[in-house]
């Protein structure tokens, strides 16, 4: 096994240094992304949670568990 030459050192640490690079504004754009979904999760719970009609489920579960404890 040979020695890499200065040359080789200096084009593999290029080539490091672009991969990281690349990896990097991956790493960024997946930020970017994830924090899009999470704010559309945040949408969708306040629209789901403004349709919900906690008194009407509250209600129904009542009813639910009469059903349970008179079997």
């Amino acid at each position: 096994m040979s020695i890499p030459s200065a040359q080789d050192l200096s084009l593999r640490q290029d080539n490091a240094r672009a991969q990281l690079k690349k990896l990097q504004q991956a790493y960024s754009l997946f930020l970017e992304e994830w924090e899009k979904l999470e704010e559309q999760e945040r949408s969708v719970f306040r629209v789901l949670a403004d349709h919900i009609d906690k008194k009407q489920i509250h209600s129904v579960n009542k009813k639910i568990n009469s059903i349970i404890d008179s079997l």
